[in-house]
């Protein structure tokens, strides 16, 4: 029995940095796993609060040609061929580009677009039932550890109350996704408040899909990325979650006795 408790913990501290805190530090990989129980379930629960506007724009480019062919016919008399009409100018627009906010300036909004907040759901979904399901959900496949991803949820039964919140992203990142949640632990009864976050950005055909950072993840992504995770409204969230997760472990102590477990088993590691 000890030795099937050590290793719940050892996983569960594998997934520790998804309760209470950002699951995928800039330095990590995200990743998923499958559940053998049928009976996992996932619930989403997006919320109605107030968002900010994102502000677009275009700067079209004229291109254009003009001029006249001139045919002289010899001997004389000269005979000149009439000029051919210029072609009216061709407008190139260039793509719609989201401003790169400062940090500071890239507020936190609930108004997240419906396809970004299925994709959310349905990747908690295919993290407990079918890694195939997840890796179609993800830009660049071929960085997912099916290993790795299955011990991050090897015991966890449930993800519910799912709420998304987003920011602006940049460069081949359109947005950064915040998920809070409440993890249902197996043989804990009591919820773990958590928050998670990923990349996102929209494929060739439209169809936003998941972003693990890899090697094109380039030092100006990864800088504007953690300055955004330090912004004052996402702190606030995470400041949210953590006292959710604090109340959740006073309620329950098989909750605060994991924890406490995690937490020591963590520092030991490090």
């Amino acid at each position: 029995m000890r030795r099937k408790n050590r290793k719940l913990i050892m996983n569960l501290c594998i997934l520790i940095m998804g309760i209470g805190m950002l699951v995928f530090p800039l330095d990590t990989l995200p990743s998923m796993g499958r559940v053998k129980q049928p009976e996992n379930t996932v619930d989403s629960n997006p919320s109605d609060a107030a968002g900010t506007e994102h502000i677009t724009g275009s700067s079209p480019t004229i291109t254009g040609a003009s001029g006249t062919n001139a045919v002289t016919l010899t001997p004389t008399p000269t005979v000149t061929k009439a000029a051919t009409p210029t072609p009216a100018p061709t407008l190139t627009p260039t793509p719609t580009v989201t401003p790169h906010l400062p940090p500071e300036e890239n507020l936190l909004t609930a108004e997240v677009p419906t396809d970004i907040q299925e994709l959310v759901t349905a990747y908690f979904e295919s993290r407990l039932t079918s890694i195939e399901d997840y890796k179609k959900l993800i830009d660049n496949e071929d960085m997912v550890d099916e290993e790795l991803t299955y011990k991050r949820v090897e015991y966890i039964v449930g993800f519910h109350n799912i709420v998304c919140y987003m920011q602006q992203g940049i460069e081949d990142i359109d947005y950064v996704v915040y998920a809070v949640y409440d993890a249902e632990i197996a043989t804990i009864s009591t919820y773990a408040p958590s928050i998670e976050y990923m990349l996102v950005r929209y494929d060739d055909n439209g169809v936003p899909k998941i972003y693990l950072p890899d090697e094109n993840f380039s030092d100006a992504e990864s800088n504007y990325l953690t300055s955004l995770i330090a912004t004052s409204d996402v702190q606030l969230l995470i400041g949210d979650v953590n006292m959710a997760l604090e109340a959740a472990k006073q309620s329950d102590a098989d909750l605060m006795d994991l924890m406490k477990r995690i937490e020591n088993l963590t520092e030991e590691t490090e």
